[in-house]
């Protein structure tokens, strides 16, 4: 995700190699940077890829003449002015670079957005989801993508790439779902290629826990975090993984499926097929079956979580007990991996301290204290749209595919 540069002393800059090469790799690495900050001075893309200033300045300059980089004016926030002073004046990728269009295929909510390479979203729609299978789910969202295309007025040509998040992994080398009873009914479709097809653009697929580690990783609570987990508690219980800046799918992405993870040997038959999942003792449903059995059939997650917030001692209890298992998990992944920040997303976030009070509490037991000492537990900022803005994050970091439209439209 965030691309290991060569300090500014290596032969990027010492001028061994070709001119050309030398050139295109600094035009790339200032794009780079565009891509995955935003608008930003000339004095941040040096520091952030270990260029000179002269350097980013000539590579901007160049940019500039083909319009893919335009400068974005700044108010004065006390008189409302231009900020004067040409170094500080932020740059941004212009229209002309590009768009990237995210969809998001959840379990009751499809969500699309449109946003150019300078970050700013130009269409966004959101629309319920529930009931439709496969074929149908697949012809909606891509409907929905061409409207908000139509929306935005941005031409097929002008779309750099397409990521789809997905409430499953994805296998890398079939394209399908990695986990098919996440999914039923979706074990051959080839999700990527059939939305590919019915846009005529290039798609690419990952799992919604993925895409919310992306997300929050450029512009939420993981920001500047380059050893990140992100765990979304909700309807299940699914996380993502970055290690030194970039994404852990593992060999045919499932990494990260925490909530197939033991954690009751002889426990309750999971979905999965095996036993004692987290997920059956921490989900949605695991809280809410405890609730019902107690006599509140009716009840779904966010009336369990108000009534727990409200003083309901059995809600209290259940959502207490799934935030101290899922706090075991953590801490396991804490003594494994030495993450410097876990981030914490989905519908039981809404149970705040009773959630994170009893995470940190288990984290703090079960795992060893270097670690413990040395990661943050934070809650998710960017709420329902995390996977949808994740999507366009995944676009926003394909570099070759970027640099391939950005050089054609040159």
């Amino acid at each position: 995700m965030r691309p290991d540069h060569p300090p500014a002393n290596t032969p990027t800059e010492s001028g061994r190699g070709t001119l050309e090469s030398l050139r295109e790799s600094n035009r790339s690495r200032v794009i780079d940077a565009l891509r995955e900050h935003g608008a930003i001075s000339r004095a941040e893309i040096s520091r952030k890829t270990r260029l000179s200033r002269s350097t980013v300045s000539s590579v901007v300059r160049d940019l500039a003449a083909t319009s893919i980089v335009v400068e974005v004016g700044t108010a004065d926030r006390a008189n409302g002015k231009p900020r004067g002073g040409r170094p500080g004046v932020p740059v941004a990728l212009s229209e002309r670079a590009g768009f990237a269009l995210g969809i998001d295929v959840g379990h009751r909510m499809l969500r699309v957005a449109v946003c150019d390479l300078g970050h700013t979203i130009v269409a966004e729609r959101a629309e319920p989801l529930s009931g439709l299978g496969p074929e149908d789910t697949l012809e909606f969202a891509a409907r929905l993508a061409r409207s908000c295309l139509n929306e935005a007025k941005v031409p097929d040509d002008r779309v750099v790439g397409v990521a789809m998040s997905l409430p499953a992994p994805i296998d890398a080398d079939t394209g399908t779902i990695g986990a098919p009873y996440l999914m039923p009914g979706w074990a051959d479709v080839q999700v990527a290629s059939e939305i590919s097809r019915r846009l005529g653009l290039p798609v690419r697929a990952d799992n919604d826990a993925n895409m919310c580690t992306l997300a929050e990783s450029f512009w939420g609570a993981g920001r500047g975090c380059d050893d990140l987990v992100y765990v979304k508690a909700g309807a299940g219980i699914g996380c993502g993984l970055m290690i030194a800046g970039r994404l852990h799918r593992g060999a045919c992405g499932t990494a990260g499926e925490i909530g197939h993870t033991t954690v009751v040997e002889d426990g309750r038959l999971c979905k999965c097929g095996n036993r004692g999942c987290l997920e059956t003792v921490a989900s949605a449903e695991a809280i809410t079956g405890l609730l019902r059995r107690r006599g509140q059939p009716e009840v779904g997650l966010p009336q369990a979580i108000d009534m727990a917030m409200n003083g309901d001692r059995g809600a209290r209890r259940v959502v207490e007990d799934a935030a101290a298992a899922i706090g075991v998990a953590l801490a396991n992944l804490c003594n494994i991996l030495n993450p410097s920040r876990i981030v914490i997303g989905g519908e039981l976030t809404q149970a705040e301290h009773l959630l994170f009070d009893s995470l940190r509490s288990a984290v703090r037991r079960s795992a060893i204290q270097a670690a413990t000492d040395a990661v943050d537990l934070v809650p998710a900022q960017l709420g329902e749209r995390a996977e949808v803005l994740g999507a366009l994050a995944l676009v926003l970091t394909d570099s070759h595919q970027f640099m391939l439209t950005a050089s054609n439209r040159a």
